[in-house]
Order: structure tokens, then C-alpha cells, then sequence
């Protein structure tokens, strides 16, 4: 007699003395197995052929009929002994495997855990931490600008435009451009000014590298959730499926939770007697949520739709998101 013993670690063939015959671990080529395995839908025969044993019991079917009143004949004695059996078989295995198995293990499920909701908010997060760092360097540029120039920066609230605008003329160009004849600024020197161009450059490769990102971004989401982004758009649907983990958490949302995430901190403000219900979150952000005059009905309308979008492309469904946009206007 031979039992078949199948854990996350592998597959493990004993003798009728409990003597290890043969075993498979679940890693690189063997861990389509492993999934399986996790999903319930264990395909014995294959194991069972990779192990050159047709007529091994399968401890793991044995266990489902210890607390059954029927137990198929070929099953009595294992059932009968079976917390002895499986104590001799997990000695076995722990003598067995190695701590480099484990690790190879580890390992391989790591890797199939990836999917593109991990670029996504990478990729989303990078975005916002480099325009919080646009945003510091460009309040520098301009202070450090406006010791020399305090008419030019205020005549500019684009931090973009600002940028470009330092690194194309001199400070003599700007003033002969916009009319300025007095200045309560000072002059500075080369080497002086040289900095704030410098600052500015900086500042500037920065912004292009923002937008590179961006166009990366809608790129991903496009090709992963399009019906989501067409709905929602680019920086919303990067926004809902960094804040829940993933396209699959947030198809698993109800609407209702859908059209408050990002306003966390409002909710349980309400929810202690503190103020109001809030009616959007992340959502505001969307064009048809700020177009609108009543915001918390565009807000609940698409959260619905945006539920309906995740559910279709994590499933990998035609695109729908044109006629969903059409029931919304």
C-alpha cells in the first residue's frame, strides 16, 4: 500500500512503513500544481503519474471522511488510523525539505502573485510623489526668482509656463518683454543667476519626466482595464485601485463603498455625529462628477458604472464603457 500526501511545499509518495518513496516540489515548472491545489481542484492522476503511482491513497481525499457517516471501503483503515498516519507522514516531510525548498517555494509564489496592478501603483505613487516634489521645487524657484525679478513671478501663476519662461530669456529679455522699468529686485551676478537657471532646469526635466510617466500610466490602465479608465479616467481609476490593492478588490466592491473611498476620514467624522455624510471621494476628481450641478447623484451613478467596468475587464469582457457613459448623460 502507498499514500499520497499533498501539501503547498509538494507532492509526497510513502511506502505502507511510511519510508519516503518519491516526491515533487511545487516550484518553477510544478507550480501550476500548487495553484490548483489552493483552488481545490487537485488532479490526482497527473500527480500520480508524475510519481509513478496509480494506486496510491490519497491521504488529503481520506481526510473528508472523518467526520462522514459513509466511508468508501478502500479508506476504512486509513480513516480509522488516520491522525497516526498523518503524524508520521508530516515527521517525514519536515525531515525531508530543506530550508532551501521552502525558500524556492516562497519564491515562486511571489512571482505569480505579480500582476499589472503592482506597476500600476508603483507607477501611480512615483506620479504623486514626484508633483509634491515639483511643487516644493518650484516655490524655491520662485523665491529664489523673486529676489532678482518679483513682477515677472507674479505675473505668472503656471508653474510650467514660469520654468520655461526663466530658461528661455535672460533677466534683461523679461523686463524689455512685459514693459519693466523699475524693479524692487536686485541684480545678480553670473555665477548668482546661474543657479536659479539652474533650478529651473531641474525643475523642468522634472515636469517632463511627471509627464512620461502619466502617458506610461494611461498606457498600463488601458491595456489592463479599459473600460474602467474610459469611464472614470486615468488618474481616478489609478487612484481607486491603489487605494483598495488591486482591479480584482475593487470589482468585488459594492457602488456604495466605491463612491466614498478617499473620504475615509469624512465618513467616520459623520458616523461619530461630527458632520456630514460625504457624497464623493476619489470621484470628484472625475470631469462628469465637477461638470455636474448635482455632484453626489453623478457621484452615485458613477460609482455604479465604475463597479460594473472592473467586474467586465477583470474578466477580460468586450468594451462597454461607450454605452455606460451614454445611460450616465
Amino acid at each position: 500500500m502507498e499514500y499520497l500526501l499533498i501539501k503547498l511545499e509538494g507532492a509526497f509518495l510513502f511506502d505502507d512503513k511510511f519510508g519516503l518513496k518519491n516526491k515533487i516540489l511545487f516550484k518553477n515548472e510544478n507550480y501550476d500544481v500548487l495553484k490548483q491545489i489552493q483552488n481545490n481542484s487537485y488532479d490526482f492522476d497527473k500527480i500520480k503519474s508524475k510519481l509513478n503511482s496509480k494506486n496510491a491513497i490519497v491521504l488529503n481525499e481520506a481526510n473528508k471522511f472523518i467526520l462522514s457517516d459513509t466511508v468508501p471501503k478502500e479508506f476504512e483503515d486509513i480513516v480509522k488510523n488516520f491522525k497516526n498516519i498523518m503524524i508520521e507522514c508530516e515527521t517525514k516531510i519536515s525531515d525531508i525539505l530543506k530550508q532551501s525548498d521552502y525558500i524556492e517555494v516562497s519564491q515562486s509564489q511571489i512571482k505569480d502573485s505579480f500582476t499589472k496592478d503592482n506597476l500600476i501603483i508603483q507607477v501611480f505613487n512615483n506620479i504623486d510623489e514626484m508633483k509634491r516634489s515639483f511643487n516644493l521645487f518650484s516655490k524655491r524657484l520662485r523665491e529664489y526668482f523673486e529676489l532678482t525679478g518679483p513682477e515677472i513671478s507674479k505675473m505668472f501663476s503656471d508653474s510650467k509656463e514660469f520654468t520655461e519662461l526663466i530658461i528661455n530669456n535672460t533677466r534683461e529679455e523679461l523686463f524689455k518683454k512685459y514693459n519693466i522699468k523699475k524693479t524692487s529686485g536686485v541684480d545678480f551676478d553670473k555665477a548668482d543667476y546661474k543657479i536659479v537657471l539652474n533650478i529651473a532646469k531641474q525643475n523642468l526635466s522634472l515636469i517632463k519626466f511627471i509627464e512620461q510617466q502619466e502617458k506610461y500610466l494611461e498606457e498600463l490602465l488601458n491595456s489592463y482595464a479599459p473600460n474602467l479608465i474610459a469611464i472614470a479616467g486615468t488618474t481616478v481609476s489609478a487612484q481607486l485601485i491603489s487605494h483598495v490593492g488591486s482591479l480584482k478588490k475593487l470589482a468585488f466592491l459594492p457602488s456604495s463603498t466605491i463612491q466614498i473611498l478617499g473620504a475615509e476620514k469624512s465618513l467616520f467624522r459623520h458616523l461619530r455625529g461630527n458632520g456630514r455624510c460625504p457624497k464623493h471621494g476619489y470621484l470628484f476628481n472625475n470631469a462628469m462628477v465637477q461638470s455636474s450641478s448635482n455632484k453626489g447623484k453623478m457621484a452615485r451613478q458613477l460609482a455604479c458604472k465604475i463597479s460594473i467596468c472592473a467586474r467586465v475587464d477583470l474578466n477580460h469582457g468586450n468594451f462597454i464603457a461607450d454605452k455606460l457613459i451614454k445611460e450616465i448623460k
